[in-house]
This record gives structure tokens, sequence and C-alpha cells, in this order.
């Protein structure tokens, strides 16, 4: 599991945030102790002053500032919605804040509300400063757009710019309008939505899955580029008396391919898999899918739940969040598929091998993608690597076998 935020501290120090808490790791001394004063460091500041989120009650989110030692430096700030968007001044003056679609500037030593800036029509989920005089603060929406604002005050919004949808646990049609997300909350089944991108509001807060399901879990969505299908790959875990068994993890030999249309949210088919799915991607007509397994990957009719060819078998993967384990070239030609020990390069049309690509060394894979001019594949892991492999062949990091 991938801690949730690292924060570098003034005193050399890092605090490391997850499921809201923070454990403080002390590089000189070894040690490793649980931060006294918050729920979730998310921000430090070059003086030393701790940002802390806390979601503890989830319609009522708040910050608070902290110093180094635990001691909370003024009351806790509520806000409406909190998106990840949270950024000190590089002087320590300044905290920004994304409250919501607002970006909050707030003292950076007090916490008090300096101005509000409005302009976006999606959540704040990103905050930088930027410039040479570091004059501006750079913010990413969850509707898509980018925004630069002046600190000085002379020239106030400078740009706004849309970007392509990027996503993780989620995906979103090529309009923008609408996506399905995959909510993964600690302690409870995972569930999917469908939901408007640019608004973060939910369409189809949970989707039904078959009837017959129990004990089912879903790991990994895709929409198809039109925005009328959303898939999940859904894996399920053994029953002992009645009740699931988590104690060797979901069931080996088996799992399901669901689709729903979107707008209506009902549930439209259900293929079965030999095995886990790990990972989705659709063609770009929204007529298939690609299905990557914990042991090997197929191609799918989304119309028929037919498989069109596979399953072709890889090195066994680990159970992960890994929604993006799969892509397929901008020219729809070739198929990316993250394996147990590295990568390998499929043809979209037949399944057929192109190229194996080994990592030097063990790791997991947690996400694939292609260049936009597809002369590239691009390989991240959870040990924090990314490699790059010209196809059919490979550069740093992994080999052709």
């Amino acid at each position: 599991m991938l801690p949730d935020y690292l924060t570098a501290w003034p005193d050399g120090r890092v605090g490391v945030a997850e499921n809201d808490r923070t454990v403080v790791f002390d590089p000189a001394a070894g040690t490793v102790v649980p931060f006294a004063g918050s729920r979730s460091v998310q921000a430090v500041s070059v003086d030393g002053v701790l940002a802390a989120f806390d979601q503890s009650t989830p319609d009522h989110p708040t910050i608070r500032l902290y110093d180094s030692t635990g001691v909370a430096l003024g009351e806790p700030i509520p806000l409406p919605s909190f998106a990840g968007g949270i950024r000190f001044s590089p002087d320590g003056t300044e905290l920004a804040v994304g409250a919501g679609e607002v970006l909050q500037l707030r003292d950076g030593h007090t916490g008090e509300l300096r101005a509000e800036l409005t302009g976006h029509s999606g959540a704040i989920m990103s905050i930088v400063y930027a410039g040479p005089d570091r004059d501006m603060i750079w913010t990413a929406g969850r509707d898509g757009s980018a925004f630069a604002w002046d600190r000085t005050g002379q020239r106030g919004i400078l740009r706004s710019a849309p970007s392509p949808a990027r996503t993780w646990l989620g995906d979103t049609d090529d309009s923008g309008t609408v996506a399905v997300g995959l909510s993964a909350p600690s302690g409870a089944y995972n569930w999917v939505s469908v939901l408007d991108p640019r608004t973060g509001s939910l369409i189809h807060p949970e989707l039904a899955l078959p009837a017959d399901c129990r004990w089912c879990e879903p790991v990994a969505v895709a929409i198809t580029p039109d925005g009328h299908t959303a898939v999940a790959g859904v894996l399920q875990y053994p029953e002992t008396n009645g009740a699931p068994d988590y104690s060797g993890g979901p069931e080996q030999n088996h799992g399901y391919l669901v689709r729903w249309d979107t707008a209506t949210g009902s549930l439209t088919g259900i293929t079965e898999l030999p095995w886990p799915p790990a990972g989705l991607a659709t063609s770009a007509d929204g007529r298939q899918v690609v299905v990557n397994g914990n042991r090997a990957a197929e191609l799918v009719d989304l119309q028929t739940g037919r498989t069109l060819w596979g399953p072709v078998p890889h090195t066994a993967m680990q159970d992960r969040d890994a929604t993006r384990t799969v892509t397929i070239s901008p020219d729809g030609g070739r198929v990316l598929v993250g394996t147990g020990d590295g990568a390998q390069m499929l043809d979209a049309r037949t399944g057929a091998s192109q190229a194996r690509m080994t990592f030097a060394e063990p790791d997991v894979v947690s996400a694939t993608a292609f260049s936009p001019d597809g002369t590239t594949a691009i390989v991240g892991t959870y040990g924090a690597t990314c490699t790059c492999c010209p196809p059919p062949t490979c550069s740093r990091g992994c080999r052709v076998g």
C-alpha cells in the first residue's frame, strides 16, 4: 500500500501520512514515531508549520495548523469539501487551500483567511507555486482545467486551459462529461459510481452488482469513449460457513466483467472470467475491452460478452488496485499489459505476443501508458520506478526476454 502523502520537514524528518494518521521517520536517529497532533499531515512550510487534514467526520472535513511537536496553532478550519489541493508558499507566509472549487489563501502561521479566489467549476485537486519569483499559483481542477493566479494582485486570472483527463481509480469519456469511479474505502468493499467529472456530482452513486455475486468486490473500472457503457472487473472471495473468507485472498479461478448503461445505471451484461481481474482498457470504437487478469489477458466484445482472443498467459500478479495495468496504443494496434515481473506487448487484433519486458529487480506494476505518438511504452511500479520502452525493445530498467 502506498502512503497518501510524504512530506519533507525542515529539520530533516519525513512525515508519512496514510489512512488518516501520520508517522514521522527520523533518518538521523533511525526512529519511526506517531505524530501526536494530527490525522494526516499533507503540507509542511519552510518554518516547520504543519497543515493537517481531518476527515474523521466525512461531511465536515477540516484542516488545522500545528508546530513540529504537534502543538496546535489554532482552531480547526472547516472546509465545504477537500480533494487534496493544499500547499504552503515557498517562504511559508501563505497557505493555499482548495476548499472545494474555491482557492483560499490563508496566513501560513495562523490559518487566518486572507482571500478567496473563484473560477474553477470542479474541485481543486492540486496546487503549485510557480514563476521566477514564485508569485503565481497554478491550480488543477477536477473539471480538467488549469488556472494560473497572480499573487501580486496585478493580473488576476492569467489563463485557463483544458487538459486531457487523467485518472487513477476511474476513467472518463472522451467528452469529459461522464466518468466512472471506483471508491475504495478502508474497511469496506469497493463500489462503482457514475459521475460528472466537471463537478464531481454523482449521477449513479452505486451501481448494482449481479444479484448472485456474493462477497464480490470491483477492483478495476473503465468507460467507453462515447460514455455510454461503464465496465468493471470484479473479484469474488470464497465463502466459509456462510461468511466471506479473506484469509487466502480472492478466488484465484474466478472473476467477472460487469457492464452497465451509464444513462440509466442498469446492469447490461456479465462475463465470467477464469481469474481475478487486474485492469481494463476499452478500445477507441467502444466495442471491445482488454481485461488484464492476475495470470493472463484477454479481449472481450462489449456487446456480446464473448472472448475474441486469449487468455494470453503471463506471470502471476499480486492483488492490487491496478486499473491501469493495461493500455491500448493510440493507433489501436498494440496492447501493453502489466505482468508479475514486468510487462508484455501484444498485438491488439490477435493477442499475439510482440515483446516481453522483464524488470531487473522484483517490483509490482502499478500503471502502464503509451506516449501520445505511440512510440514509447511506459511502465510505472509501486517501487517508484518508471521504465520507458521504445516498442518492441526496452531500455533502462528492464530487458527483452
